[in-house]
């Protein structure tokens, strides 16, 4: 291994690579400073984040050495296991290379930003969930503006998602816009860093708990989207990670756009449309769509949404009941369903629910 510092035109080589001005920016210290802070927040208190910031000044100048002279390699992950609207399996990275994950997305976030589309809803600054089902929801049943208004509209699911993006292909997106190659090899050891499967030869999956991993999911289907965009001339089409939602004048229509996206999905991005979610039907009928049950007069919760909260609220009264959980516990609970249910007519169910601890 060699590497030296080239005072002169301040870059350093390793390896036969110049790591660029740029790149020694992102890694210095009062960048890794900001990065640290991104990652503390909300975890201030852990035992991880207390022990790093016990000997800050150090860890953050070794860091900042690792990565400037190319000694950096991305650890290992803590395995564990959630339970919300479905089974998802969660891969935690060490302190260390989440502060890395906020330094890389800092610096390569807004060359992709302006790339995506603007009905890309997931992980992006003034978007999210909300946004996402009030323009979907003008899309079904707001003003034409000129246009046929929809009247079937289609939704489509990734099957296993981030379990099957592929290494290969999503370096290669990433490399169309990061030109800077200290940057290029951090991106690459992060996306090695797991996978899920090989399959002929190809390695597959990232890891959901990575910061970057909801970048990279993004980047990956934003080929999807400038292929709708572009070439099925597809007016009315969201997007919130995996979830789409396609609107169109006839089922017709509907079926031979969702023909199309399945196979540039399968042909080009390697991934498959998920078969049993996979659903075409009327507007008129009601749309299902990222929690909610969009209809032209009003926004219901979704059936399945409203029994999952009953049964979680039904095992916190029993564990609050045996002194395992605090009442202060059930508030924030109860505060972050409120938050959650205001977004539609749902106060009558929300104060049913909540009747067992009055």
């Amino acid at each position: 291994m060699y590497h030296r510092r080239e005072n002169r035109h301040h870059t350093i080589m390793h390896e036969h690579i110049i790591f660029s001005q740029e790149y020694l920016s992102a890694c210095s210290f009062e960048s890794l400073y900001k990065a640290f802070c991104a990652a503390r927040r909300a975890r201030g208190f852990k035992r991880c984040v207390l022990l790093y910031e016990k000997n800050l000044e150090y860890n953050l100048g070794r860091l900042s050495y690792a990565l400037c002279s190319g000694e950096y390699r991305h650890g290992g992950y803590h395995t564990f296991i959630v339970h919300d609207s479905k089974k998802r399996t969660i891969r935690a990275a060490a302190f260390t290379d989440r502060i890395v994950h906020h330094m890389v997305c800092a610096h390569i976030e807004s060359l992709f930003e302006k790339r995506f589309i603007f009905d890309s809803y997931v992980c992006r600054i003034d978007k999210g969930t909300h946004r996402a089902i009030r323009r979907a929801k003008k899309f079904l049943y707001g003003s034409s503006n000129g246009y046929i208004r929809p009247a079937y509209y289609a939704k489509l699911d990734i099957s296993k998602y981030f379990q099957n993006i592929d290494h290969k292909i999503l370096f290669s997106l990433v490399c169309r816009v990061v030109r800077d190659e200290g940057m290029r090899i951090i991106i690459k050891n992060i996306i090695d860093s797991h996978h899920d499967a090989i399959q002929n030869g190809r390695a597959k999956g990232i890891p959901i708990g990575n910061l970057t991993s909801q970048l990279f999911g993004n980047i990956y289907l934003n080929e999807l989207d400038h292929y709708v965009k572009e070439r099925l001339y597809c007016r009315y089409y969201v997007r919130y990670m995996d979830d789409i939602l396609i609107c169109c004048v006839d089922k017709e229509v509907c079926a031979c756009v969702c023909a199309h996206i399945e196979s540039f999905v399968r042909e080009t991005l390697l991934l498959s449309v998920h078969p049993s979610k996979k659903i075409i039907a009327p507007v008129s009928s009601g749309v299902s769509f990222l929690g909610y049950v969009l209809y032209s007069h009003t926004t219901r919760l979704r059936t399945s949404t409203i029994q999952r909260a009953h049964k979680r609220i039904i095992q916190n009264y029993a564990l609050w009941r045996s002194g395992d959980i605090s009442l202060l516990h059930i508030r924030d609970q109860r505060a972050s369903w409120y938050g959650y249910a205001k977004h539609a007519q749902a106060r009558h169910i929300s104060n049913k629910l909540w009747e067992v601890f009055r």
